[in-house]
């Protein structure tokens, strides 16, 4: 199981409130353009999330994507978010060879850390495909890959989802409690690009006083506590 991440957990550096119960991870995939009013959204209310964006094309679903501007990426970074990665042209990894999927995550990392000037650790596998052999290749590259569902067995390179989708009534209240109740923190994937969607999910997510934190901060707290680490490291 690819359980070790390519960098060492500190606990000291996870914000005290994501050690605590009810921390939540907002996830949106693809980088859309129209995800950078949901990113000043996001900020206004002070809401960190993070963006795992398409790095290789300039639109995606006949969309255009983040990669049109790529100073508003650098805005959403200072914004305090968290940028990611999501390949350089959204293959389903399966389905290349594994010279092409290192393509894929090197390439897609590459542009980000020239653009931000700094580490990226986050991936998220195009149409959540994977195997074993993608997630020992994006072990190469990252820090931790986010599946698009729930693997059997979580772990820093299967790190699981709740996909709601746009609709509040698709994720029932009762589902939202027992998965904060069992886990105490949740990563959830947002597939809205309007504003109106995100501010009713901000809004629904702080009837239980969540905190709001990174996929990173999520992933490093989860590691911490399954192998018992205290908060110094």
């Amino acid at each position: 199981m690819l359980d070790k991440p390519r960098h060492a957990v500190d606990g000291s550096r996870i914000p005290s409130a994501v050690r605590k119960r009810f921390s939540v991870a907002l996830a949106f995939d693809d980088g859309y353009l129209d995800h950078y009013q949901i990113a000043e959204l996001l900020y206004g209310r002070g809401v960190r999330a993070t963006f795992f964006l398409i790095t290789g094309m300039k639109y995606w679903n006949n969309k255009p994507l983040l990669t049109h501007q790529p100073q508003l990426i650098r805005n959403m970074r200072k914004m305090k978010h968290e940028i990611a990665s999501h390949t350089h042209s959204h293959p389903n990894l399966q389905c290349i060879t594994r010279e092409q999927v290192g393509h894929e995550l090197r390439s897609s990392k590459q542009y980000l850390e020239n653009l931000l000037n700094e580490p990226v650790e986050g991936f998220a596998y195009p149409y959540g495909k994977y195997d074993r052999r993608i997630c020992r290749t994006a072990s190469d590259y990252y820090g931790y890959a986010r599946t698009a569902g729930e693997p059997q067995n979580p772990n820093l390179y299967e790190v699981p989802i709740r996909s709601p989708g746009s609709s509040l009534r698709a994720c029932s209240l009762e589902m939202t409690k027992d998965m904060l109740r069992s886990e105490g923190f949740a990563i959830i994937l947002l597939h809205a690009t309007n504003t109106r969607s995100v501010r009713v999910w901000i809004e629904y997510m702080k009837m239980f006083r969540v905190h709001f934190a990174t996929v990173s901060e999520i992933v490093d707290a989860y590691f911490v506590r399954r192998n018992g680490l205290t908060e110094s490291g």
